[in-house]
């Protein structure tokens, strides 16, 4: 296995996916153009904010779909719906990864925070890894 720092371009459901695009459609920190909304999503949480330090790769070859980061049965009492991963497993079969979505978010520690459905999605595909936004959480202690 690569190193995730070390590869920028990945295949995803057979074609090149360069992780660095996303910057391109959601812009941070780069001059002369301005950050792009969805940043402003992250802050104003009752108990934490989150501090955006980048797109990587995150690898999910190595996880079992009893993971947390492939089930959303911490945040949805049914967990993750079946028809929701037929559903992104087909689009990503037919179009790829659609790089105006913003990817899922890993925090600081590689826990998954939210994209578990395309996580399961790109799995059952046999993909072995995702884009992802890492994210620092920082809490109001």
């Amino acid at each position: 296995m690569a190193n995730k720092k070390d590869v920028q371009v990945r295949k995803f459901c057979g074609l090149d996916l360069n992780i660095n695009d996303f910057y391109k459609t959601f812009p941070y920190n780069k001059e002369g153009k301005q950050n792009h909304e969805i940043y402003q999503s992250f802050n104003g949480k009752e108990d934490f904010d989150v501090e955006f330090l980048g797109f990587e790769w995150f690898y999910i070859g190595d996880k079992k779909l009893g993971d947390d980061c492939f089930d959303n049965k911490t945040i949805k009492a049914g967990g993750t719906d079946p028809a929701d991963v037929e559903s992104i497993s087909f689009d990503f079969r037919k179009n790829g990864y659609d790089m105006s979505k913003f990817p899922g978010m890993i925090d600081q520690h590689g826990k998954v925070i939210n994209g578990r459905t395309k996580n399961r999605a790109a799995k059952k595909l046999q993909q072995d890894w995702v884009p992802v936004a890492r994210v620092r959480v920082i809490c109001d202690e």
